[in-house]
């Protein structure tokens, strides 16, 4: 008869339940303000901009609609493009779990990424530690991009000609870094310098060189390292991300001259990045957050903007979002058949 399974200690349970507590109540908070920026948006003052919102001519909503589709793909391409050194995965299938993850960012207890590991590894077989070296590496183009923009935002607080130099400039030189530095990694002396480095390094026996867990996990980290190794990861996925984050800055553009909202591009293009790195950075669920933040952000940045009118544009960003999302997850799980997925195994596919 095998032993029981461990029992968690009770300082873990109390870890555990502390966490999903301020989980939950993040969430609340999130929904809170949530309604305080619709109670906002709504208030008599802006009646006239709701009667716009109201009278939004055909091609605008389109518009929204196939700029957040674009967000959608372009961003579940980044995720499939990434894999490629390592696996090739289906598109329509990395597509559809793309879509109903960042419906789930919404969500608290980071089931978007939970989704992701439950689909990529049971009905992918990418393996978990594999699924970690593959975020990882998104993780980095993804700074490469924003962290560059941001800067020279905040160093300029507009997007003008030397907004361009210094976010243009910072980013190629970032991800030039990353791809040179995987490169030389990537090669046999790279590895074994890397290795060498790891050992000098005071860690406890089981993650040591040599034990069965630093041998792994560095044949997982090989793995990363050969995905931010080509050129058609680093630069593809960058390029990406630039028509992820255009796409953003359209949304708000439109939504802005749909309700009256004087907006030029390069604030339309700050709102974006605030909007999306707020999205992406919300430990309890975007929801609430990310509307509250990026209309209170923008408010404090960009002087002569009205932020009871702008946040009525944010909402309807994400307003229309949510419908797209909800349609298009509807339809990914149909396509992805969650009661196949769940069939697939009872243990995860470590390595």
């Amino acid at each position: 008869m095998s032993d029981p399974l461990p029992t968690p200690s009770p300082p873990h349970r109390t870890r555990a339940v502390a966490k999903a507590v301020l989980q939950i109540l993040g969430f609340v908070i999130g929904i809170a303000i949530l309604g305080w920026c619709v109670s906002t948006a709504l208030k008599p003052g802006n009646r006239e901009a709701l009667t716009r919102l109201h009278e939004a001519s055909f091609g605008q909503i389109a518009a929204l609609i196939g700029l957040t589709i674009v967000i959608i793909v372009a961003s579940g391409a980044v995720f499939r493009e990434t894999l490629v050194p390592i696996k090739r995965l289906s598109i329509l299938p990395a597509q559809a779990t793309n879509t109903i993850a960042c419906l789930l960012v919404l969500a608290p207890f980071k089931l978007s990424v939970l989704f992701r590991v439950l689909v990529h590894n049971r009905r992918d077989g990418v393996p978990l530690l594999t699924i970690g070296a593959w975020f990882g590496a998104v993780g980095v183009v993804i700074l490469c991009v924003l962290l560059p923009m941001m800067g020279g935002a905040a160093m300029r607080g507009r997007a003008d000609t030397a907004w361009f130099i210094i976010a243009g400039g910072g980013m190629l030189a970032c991800l030039l870094l990353v791809l040179l530095v995987a490169r030389a990694l990537a090669t046999p002396r790279g590895w074994d310098w890397a290795q060498r480095l790891y050992a000098r390094f005071p860690l406890p026996a089981r993650l040591r060189p040599g034990s069965i867990a630093a041998t792994v996990l560095f044949e997982k980290a090989h793995e990363g390292v050969r995905m931010l190794a080509s050129p058609r990861v680093v630069f593809g996925c960058a390029a990406l991300r630039l028509i992820d984050f255009a796409a953003q800055a359209g949304r708000i553009a439109i939504a802005a001259a749909i309700i009256g909202v004087p907006l030029e591009w390069d604030r339309a293009l700050l709102a974006g990045l605030v909007f999306f790195l707020i999205t992406a950075a919300a430990p309890s669920g975007a929801l609430g957050a990310r509307e509250g933040g990026t209309a209170w952000l923008i408010g404090v940045v960009l002087a002569g903007v009205d932020r009871d009118r702008f946040l009525l544009v944010v909402l309807t960003v994400s307003a229309t979002e949510a419908a797209v999302l909800l349609i298009g997850s509807a339809i990914s799980l149909a396509y992805l058949r969650p009661d196949r997925l769940l069939r697939l195994g009872h243990k995860p596919k470590i390595d």
